[in-house]
C-alpha cells in the first residue's frame, strides 16, 4: 500500500518537466518503448494523491512516515528528488535527502542505506530486455532494487533462459505485469540525452559503459 500510495501521490509528469523538460515522456513500463517486441504499454499510474492518503492510512501510516534518501547530486536528479519532495509532503511523507558525489553516493546506495533511488538505464533501439530490468532480480547489485519474490524471479529466470522468442516476449511481458501490479519500480519517464565532444581532451572520466558524461571530460 505504501509503494502504491507513492505511486499515486505524485504528479510524474511535474516531475519529468523539472527533470529533463522537453526531453521526456512518461513511461508506462519497466521497459523503454523501443524495447519492441518485448516493450508492454501498461499505462501511467493515475494522480490521485486522495487515494493514496486513504491507502497510507490503511497501512497504519495515517499519521504520516519519513523517507530517508541519499541521492547523487547531478542536476537532473536534484530536480527530480526537489518535485517528488513536495508531492509526497501533501499527502503526509516527509521525504529527507542528502544529496553526494556519485563516487560517495553510490556505495551508500547499492548497499541498500536508502529507502528510495532513482535509477537511470542506457537504451538503445534494439534493447535486450535482460540489460534493462537485471536490476529488478534477485541477483541485482542494488540492494533497493533487488526484488527476492520467488514467482517474480521464476519469471525473470525463464525469460532470461528461454530461446523460443514467441515464450521470451511472454515472460518478459509476464514480468512487465507483475512489477506493475506491485508497484515495486515506478517508471519515471523515458528521455532523450545527446553529448557533444571535442578533439582537444586532456582527460577523460568514463562513468558508465555506455556514454561519456560532459561533467566529466577535461579539455586540454
Amino acid at each position: 500500500r505504501v509503494r502504491q500510495a507513492i505511486a499515486e501521490a505524485v504528479d510524474w509528469s511535474d516531475v519529468i518537466n523539472n527533470a529533463v523538460g522537453a526531453l521526456g515522456t512518461l513511461a508506462t513500463s519497466n521497459l523503454s518503448s523501443t524495447a519492441a517486441p518485448f516493450y508492454k504499454n501498461e499505462g501511467a499510474y493515475p494522480f490521485d494523491p486522495d487515494h493514496a492518503k486513504e491507502l497510507l492510512a490503511d497501512a497504519g501510516y495515517g499519521d504520516g512516515l519519513t523517507l530517508n534518501v541519499t541521492a547523487t547530486n547531478s542536476a537532473m536528479s536534484v530536480a527530480a528528488y526537489e518535485t517528488i519532495q513536495y508531492y509526497l509532503s501533501k499527502v503526509g511523507i516527509d521525504l529527507q535527502y542528502e544529496t553526494l558525489e556519485s563516487g560517495s553516493a553510490m556505495p551508500l546506495i547499492a548497499t541498500g542505506q536508502t529507502d528510495m533511488f532513482l535509477l537511470e538505464s542506457a537504451n538503445t533501439p534494439v534493447a535486450e530486455p535482460a540489460l534493462l530490468m537485471q536490476h529488478a532480480n534477485a541477483d541485482s547489485g542494488l540492494a533497493p532494487c533487488k526484488i527476492l519474490d520467488e514467482d517474480y524471479n521464476a519469471i525473470w529466470n525463464a525469460a532470461f533462459s528461454t530461446t523460443d522468442e514467441a515464450e521470451r516476449i511472454d515472460l518478459y511481458n509476464q514480468c512487465q505485469d507483475w512489477l506493475w501490479v506491485n508497484y515495486w519500480h515506478i517508471p519515471i519517464m523515458e528521455y532523450i540525452s545527446a553529448y557533444a565532444y571535442n578533439a582537444n581532451v586532456a582527460e577523460l572520466n568514463i562513468v558508465g559503459n555506455w556514454c561519456a558524461n560532459m561533467r566529466f571530460i577535461h579539455l586540454a
